[in-house]
């Protein structure tokens, strides 16, 4: 989707709305396709549905969570969601958990910070990703054929055909194996798309990520350190393309969206307000910035930085 310079939501509106498919059986089961793109846009008359799709402790965080962490073996995403769901009420308007539900919303939080950090943006898994991205980049670019899945005109031609189901990665490793064989492809994708098949991934070189109360500014001084870094790979003989600097803000409580409680007193309170509550005090943001290499380069990258 950065492709598009879209968002999954976005391109989900144009779903509902365009597919022959799924716009049917939704009016069948009397849904409106409108009203439901807007409620995943947020701008739906009624609040509370804004609430449930879009905020801090939305249907969909709660369906994630639980399932990534079924699915990838870990403890960290299990919540109780049942508890949760159970105690959510609406006060003046407003949904709301009752004070004797606290402690379930606070294991929310500290779960989704802790599978960002052990599955999301695991190291490994952001590797794959940059990879898939670049070899995506680069067949969309050099593929005549393919240059037209850059532009979000042809996808949304693919919805409205009913044709975007068989855009998978099924489709991906399809066109892989293709360009494999075309001799005109550059030997830099097709070593990138070998990589990928042999899970040979990117290696990280260095690690700047923190976690903070402030989300990651556009003139961070450690971003600028690994740029600087960047600059003395390349004086060093290895390849730009070769490196990746990546950067990335992720939001762990949004104070815009965040939780209400109906405390003791039965005031309506955000969650981090709460001076008895861990969520007051955990930092806000997981910044970060990492410097992957090509692990041709990993040795010879780490006498530098070492040096």
């Amino acid at each position: 989707l950065r492709t598009y310079e879209s968002h999954h939501t976005n391109l989900s509106v144009i779903v509902i709305n365009n597919d022959p498919y799924i716009s049917e059986v939704l009016k069948e089961g009397g849904y409106d396709p409108q009203e439901i793109s807007s409620i995943l846009l947020g701008l739906h008359k009624e609040p509370v549905f804004n609430y449930l799709l879009s905020s801090d402790l939305d249907v969909d965080r709660m369906d994630y969570l639980l399932r990534d962490a079924h699915h990838t073996g870990v403890s960290y995403g299990a919540i109780d969601i049942h508890r949760i769901v159970s105690t959510l009420t609406i006060k003046d308007g407003c949904p709301v958990i009752p004070w004797k539900g606290i402690h379930a919303v606070e294991n929310f939080y500290l779960a989704r910070l802790h599978m960002y950090r052990t599955v999301y943006y695991h190291k490994a898994v952001v590797a794959y990703e940059i990879m898939v991205r670049l070899i995506f980049d680069r067949l969309t670019t050099e593929i005549e054929e393919l240059r037209r899945y850059r532009d979000l005109r042809f996808l949304e031609k693919l919805i409205s055909e009913g044709k975007i189901y068989l855009w998978d990665d099924e489709w991906l490793h399809s066109q892989m194996l293709n360009a494999l064989e075309l001799r005109y492809v550059s030997p830099y994708l097709k070593e990138l798309i070998n990589m990928l098949l042999r899970r040979e991934g990117l290696k990280v070189l260095i690690d700047r990520t923190t976690m903070e109360f402030n989300p990651l500014r556009k003139d961070d001084a450690l971003v600028r350190e690994l740029e600087g870094v960047v600059v003395k790979l390349q004086n060093l003989g290895i390849p730009r393309e070769s490196i990746v600097l990546f950067r990335d803000n992720v939001p762990i409580v949004n104070e815009e969206e965040a939780v209400n409680v109906v405390d003791e007193e039965g005031n309506i309170v955000p969650i981090f307000e709460i001076e008895s509550s861990v969520i007051k005090y955990i930092p806000r943001h997981y910044n970060l910035r990492r410097l992957y290499i090509h692990p041709r380069y990993l040795e010879k990258a780490k006498a530098l930085v070492k040096r």
